[in-house]
This record gives C-alpha cells, sequence and structure tokens, in this order.
C-alpha cells in the first residue's frame, strides 16, 4: 500500500473534513442499506459497521451504526449514531460521539457510483458475492462493497484528503443468524520506550478483513517517532497485510505471574507471561477472562518497546 510517511501530520480541516465525510455517508448509507429490491426494510432494523481509520500519526476507531426507528407511508426515519476515537501521541480520545435522526423517502435513490467490479469478499456471515462501486466527489474518493443477492452494503473504503477510513459491517438484524468471530475485529496500541538510547513513541494497529475456515488476512498500521535533543521526528511507517492460519498457535510463553493493573476499560486481572527467543525477552499480560493481550514489553540488545492496548472492538 501507498506510504504516507512524507505527509504532514493531520490538520484541524482535515479532521473536520473527515467527519463530514462520515456525515455524507449517513446521508447516502441510511438510505442505501436499508432499501433493497429484494427486501422491505421495517422499524426496528439496524447495521452497525466498524471504524477504522489512519494518517500520518493518528488512528480513528469506533462503530458506525443506522437504524429505522420509524416509518410513514412514504418514508423512513433513520437514526445515524456515531462513537469514535481517535489516538495520537498513544493517547486514545473521544472524537465524535453523537447521534441524528433524518426521514428518507422510501422512494428516493442515491447511486453509489460507477460499478467498478465483482469479487468475493468475507464477512462475519460467511463469504458473499459483492460488486463494486466507486464514487468521487469533492475530493472524497468512496468505494462500496455491496452484496449481490441482498443489496446490503458490507464495506465502506474511504480517502479524504491524508485520511484513510474503512467501515465494515460487523452486526445486523437484516441477516439470518449470529455474526461470527474475524472479519472487523481489530486492536489498537500505543507504543512507547527507547531503542539504542534513543526515545520512540507510536501506534500500531491491526484489522481482520477477509476470512476463510482456514485463515485470517490482517491490515496493519505501524507508525515510530523518535526524539532526539527534543526534536521528534518520523523514524518509519508501514501499512501493510499478512495473512495466518486460523489454527496456528503462537504461545506467549511461560507463566512467570499474575497481576491487576489499570486499562481503558477498568482494572483487569491477568496471567503474565514470558517468553525468550533469539535473545528478545517479551513479558506479556493476559486478561484471565477474556484472553485479550493488555500490554507487551520486549526487551532485545539494551532496547525496550512497551505496547499498550487503548482501543479494540471486542471489548
Amino acid at each position: 500500500m501507498e506510504s504516507i510517511s512524507d505527509k504532514k501530520g493531520i490538520s484541524t480541516a482535515a479532521i473536520a473534513l473527515a467527519v463530514v465525510a462520515i456525515i455524507g455517508i449517513a446521508g447516502v448509507a441510511s438510505y442505501f442499506v436499508f432499501i433493497h429490491d429484494s427486501h422491505k426494510s421495517s422499524v426496528g432494523e439496524y447495521e452497525t459497521y466498524s471504524v477504522l481509520g489512519a494518517t500520518t500519526g493518528t488512528v480513528f476507531d469506533g462503530k458506525l451504526k443506522f437504524e429505522i426507528v420509524d416509518e410513514s407511508s412514504t418514508q423512513y426515519q433513520i437514526e445515524t449514531s456515531y462513537t469514535l476515537y481517535s489516538t495520537t501521541d498513544g493517547i486514545r480520545t473521544a472524537f465524535y460521539i453523537d447521534s441524528e435522526r433524518e426521514w428518507v423517502d422510501i422512494d428516493e435513490y442515491e447511486s453509489p457510483g460507477v460499478k467498478t467490479g465483482n469479487e468475493l469478499i468475507s464477512t462475519k456471515w460467511g463469504d458473499r458475492n459483492a460488486d463494486i462501486y466507486t464514487k468521487v466527489v469533492d475530493g472524497e474518493t468512496r468505494t462500496m462493497h455491496v452484496g449481490v443477492s441482498d443489496g446490503i452494503i458490507y464495506r465502506i473504503s474511504m480517502e479524504v484528503e491524508d485520511v484513510i477510513l474503512i467501515f465494515i459491517l460487523i452486526d445486523t438484524n437484516t441477516i439470518k443468524g449470529n455474526p461470527g468471530e474475524g472479519v472487523g475485529d481489530y486492536e489498537i496500541y500505543s507504543i512507547s520506550g527507547s531503542v539504542s538510547g534513543t526515545d520512540v513513541d507510536g501506534i500500531f494497529f491491526a484489522i481482520i478483513v477477509w476470512q476463510d475456515n482456514k485463515e485470517y488476512e490482517v491490515d496493519y498500521f505501524s507508525i515510530m517517532y523518535q526524539t532526539v535533543s527534543g526534536v521528534r521526528t518520523l523514524l518509519f511507517f508501514e501499512y501493510d497485510t499478512f495473512v495466518t492460519d486460523i489454527d496456528e498457535y503462537e504461545s506467549h510463553g511461560v507463566k512467570t505471574g499474575t497481576d491487576t493493573i489499570s486499562t481503558p476499560w477498568g482494572t483487569r486481572n491477568v496471567d503474565i507471561y514470558t517468553q525468550v527467543i533469539d535473545g528478545e525477552t517479551t513479558i506479556t499480560y493476559i486478561g484471565r477472562t477474556d484472553g485479550v493481550p493488555y500490554k507487551m514489553t520486549m526487551t532485545y540488545e539494551g532496547s525496550t518497546l512497551n505496547y499498550t492496548l487503548v482501543g479494540a472492538s471486542v471489548l
């Protein structure tokens, strides 16, 4: 994927534009999500999307939910709820938390764009044959993956200035059966420590974008800064994909203790595991009841990196 390491940090204007773009999605998707040729929508139906985004130095995450809350003979009233966070310099804060309602004409239709392809995509309900639609409006590029048989938007990706945003359907009552694990699940870690005596900080996130009964495909983003003589500069940036086996189990090492730690979700009782490989020592703090890695400390050749969980879709 294209590196944006040479671009400037996100500006207030870019953040505002991203929010406007998200609201713009609501205006389109609130209609298109629920009005399908093969299905008559009704009050109470909802669709929830996992939201993940990135720009240089900042990660966005959260949820976007559409729900039909009322209807008349000619209109649906759609409630759109946003719960979005931003993580910068290792600190995760509420970025945009709000909800709004609007009436949408049942017979209204706004095109999702030009059909630019078709592919089999992975969802929490299994594989789906999806048409791909692309639309460019005022410098914003929007791509939608729409189910051929059901008209449901399973995935949306957007680029607005330097901001990349991904929306993946994670919950709905318009599809029979409960959603499975995997697609749309993500974790975000802040990074701190030192490398060869130089202070470093950064962010790491990973999101599952595809799976079958054997493998996961994970998109990940990692950015690291160094601070020398009080000056903070970009050390490296990476945005890529890897595939891992579902049944593959990677041991965290030997259990070496227990602890109670503070997290953004409250205190957690954790088991502590220690692993040493090729001179690198990794200490991992695993939630005793949920199995989530809340903290990791990696030490090697005099360098130490601390990873702290600040955002996750599963918590």
